[in-house]
């Protein structure tokens, strides 16, 4: 169906509305921006944690030293934290990349945009997630390790049996 210029309607849409779509891939690469120096900078803060174990490692065997504790599941958790937060950020580095690096046709704002930067925001919000519990869990691991009195019972005067 065409009309009196020989124009489909989706080629007369596509042109009334070419600023509307410069518009708005301008504002998703701005929206993206800061999602990836966010996702850079818990990427790098992970990527450090995992080779910082705390209590160091084993000379003789190269393994953790508190791998010979008794609470040895603890050490495992803040691995799989701080594992999960820096595979997730690395996930949203690339997610956020593959927002800023689209074509930006009038096809790719109906699904394929809105999708990925939903994709996006929930990764970085679980890379936040992730990051906060493992300093959370290495704060943990130190105190249970270290015989010292766990933080959240000094803050609310409990004292342990």
């Amino acid at each position: 169906m065409k009309d009196d210029k020989n124009m489909t309607p989706k080629e007369l849409f596509d042109q009334n509305h070419s600023n509307v779509c410069i518009k708005a891939e301008k504002s998703i690469k701005d929206l993206g921006n800061p999602a990836l120096i966010l996702s850079t900078l818990l990427c790098t803060i992970n990527f450090a944690a995992v080779f910082t174990i705390p209590g160091g490692f084993d000379e003789k065997s190269g393994l953790p030293i508190l791998l010979s504790k008794p609470q040895y599941s603890e050490l495992w958790m803040l691995m799989f934290f701080i594992g999960a937060a820096l595979y997730v950020s690395v996930f949203t580095m690339g997610t956020v990349l593959s927002v800023l690096l689209s074509k930006f046709d009038f096809d790719d704002f109906y699904i394929a945009l809105p999708i990925k930067y939903c994709t996006v925001i929930i990764s970085v919000y679980y890379s936040t997630a992730f990051t906060v519990l493992g300093c959370v869990q290495a704060l943990n691991v130190e105190n249970i390790f270290m015989d010292k009195d766990v933080w959240w019972e000094q803050i609310c005067n409990v004292k342990r049996v």
